[in-house]
């Protein structure tokens, strides 16, 4: 792998260096919805035991305090 990179000549350098750049912004991507994902099923059971317990005016303060 190193040989073809070396054999590729100066433009490989380029192309290594775009390569680490899109790869950083996809990672920094999938990080953040993953965190959200997470953060949106904590909010849907906190609304769900909301509605549950004290009803839909209950859950209405929950979604208010969300914004």
């Amino acid at each position: 792998m190193v040989q073809l990179f070396i054999d590729g000549g100066g433009f490989m350098w380029p192309i290594l260096f775009i390569f680490i750049i899109g790869l950083v912004f996809v990672l920094e991507r999938l990080y953040h919805l993953f965190k959200g994902l997470s953060s949106n099923e904590s909010f849907a059971e906190e609304v769900a035991d909301s509605v549950l317990s004290s009803g839909i005016d209950s859950a209405k303060t929950v979604c208010e305090g969300a914004q």
